[in-house]
């Protein structure tokens, strides 16, 4: 690509990870190796700080990124309604972000809370958003919300707009079908006190290594 030819010209190249940095070396075919150092991304701990978040009678979980087929967004609210922490703890899935799939993200959560498991495998299946072959009627995955169980989706947020949000979360969530370059989203997690889990591969892995 022109970016891959344009780092000839570069006196140093900066990655985020180990993985984008091996990832460059297979694209230049090595011819850069000297030339690479890696600065992980960080955030402000000013903004993003650990607060405690009371758990009372409900386990929060957030997923932030973009909606994208690859993020393992339709996967995860697939199976979230099998979720059960027990003790009659309510939970909530809040998912924060923007994309391409949003419309048909929305359509699944409102078939989901009014048990329309048709619709539901249409919406999962329509431009493969789901990418996992699930089978809905062997394995019987599909499950609609119950009282004890809620799914906000509440678009893009600002980083300001974030932080607050992120104070309140137990979990955070990051299920990517595919490799992730490094996963800041994880990082300002970790910073606001919010357990994460993330895909064991990538630049995820890196940082909850």
């Amino acid at each position: 690509s022109s970016d891959v030819c344009s780092s000839d010209l570069a006196k140093k190249i900066i990655c985020g990870s180990v993985f984008m940095k091996k990832k460059l070396f297979r694209l230049t075919n090595h011819k850069i190796l000297p030339r690479v150092d890696i600065i992980p991304c960080g955030v402000d701990t000013k903004l993003f700080n650990t607060k405690k978040c009371p758990i009372d009678n409900k386990i929060t979980i957030v997923f932030v990124g973009k909606i994208l087929d690859t993020k393992g967004i339709a996967e995860l609210v697939t199976v979230f309604p099998h979720i059960n922490f027990g003790h009659n703890l309510k939970t909530e899935l809040l998912i924060i972000g923007d994309g391409p799939y949003r419309e048909t993200l929305n359509e699944m959560i409102v078939s989901l809370q009014t048990n329309d498991k048709d619709k539901y495998i249409s919406l999962a299946k329509r431009d493969k958003f789901l990418v996992q072959e699930w089978d809905f009627e062997k394995c019987n995955i599909f499950k609609p919300l119950d009282k004890n169980h809620t799914i906000k989706y509440l678009g893009y947020k600002m980083h300001d707009e974030l932080a607050p949000i992120l104070s309140n979360v137990h979990i955070g969530v990051t299920p990517s079908n595919e490799h992730e370059s490094f996963g800041i989203v994880i990082v300002e997690q970790l910073c606001s006190g919010v357990f994460p889990l993330c895909i064991d591969h990538s630049g995820p892995k890196e940082i909850s290594d």
